[in-house]
């Protein structure tokens, strides 16, 4: 985790001293640990088109730029 970044990945929990001796103790294997992680990280990821729907759905279509935007695509 860079010095930039408050955001925790998930190399770095899986990395992490304290978070594999609790890992450990509650007997979580990391590999299964991981998989769930990316699985739900991909799952909650939005695709990019449909973000940009979302935050443009309140605009008229003339102001969204239907002909060029993802955002009606």
């Amino acid at each position: 985790m860079s010095p930039e970044s408050r955001d925790l990945t998930i190399e770095s929990v899986l990395a992490d001293p304290i978070i594999l001796a609790a890992m450990k103790a509650d007997r979580v294997n990391p590999r299964d640990l991981e998989t769930l992680l990316r699985a739900t990280a991909r799952r909650i990821e939005p695709a990019p088109q449909r973000k940009w729907a979302a935050m443009t759905a309140f605009l008229p279509r003339q102001i969204c730029g239907a002909d060029r935007d993802p955002c009606l695509a």
